[in-house]
């Protein structure tokens, strides 16, 4: 599952920077940013799930699940709820940088793996 998540997050680091470049060169600096920052949002996420998963699962530490809890719902989702209500960047390019995540959890699960 390490793996899974390390190789995950490179893919996700790709292409979110060929897209972040792509939207720089082409002037769309505010959709550049609002990608950015919900792609750093779903890095987030998915570091948190796994971690939570961890603790729950295999550690079974009541104070480092509540502690976990506590960063992740109110803090991450109240900062997506903030950046949503705000209106400060597209919520095209907010959409759009959750994908990359999507995108690379895709590519690893389907991918052949080489032996």
């Amino acid at each position: 599952m390490d793996q899974f998540i390390k190789v995950t997050l490179k893919i996700t680091a790709i292409l979110a920077g060929v897209v972040l470049i792509v939207l720089a060169i082409l002037g769309r600096f505010s959709w550049a940013l609002g990608f950015l920052i919900a792609n750093l949002w779903a890095i987030a996420n998915l570091f948190l799930t796994i971690h939570l998963f961890k603790i729950a699962l295999l550690e079974r530490s009541k104070s480092k699940l509540t502690l976990m809890l506590l960063i992740k719902f109110p803090l991450l989702y109240l900062a997506g709820l903030l950046v949503l209500v705000l209106r400060i960047f597209p919520v095209s390019s907010l959409l759009a940088g959750l994908a990359p995540v999507l995108i690379a959890g895709g590519i690893v699960k389907i991918w052949p793996k080489s032996k």
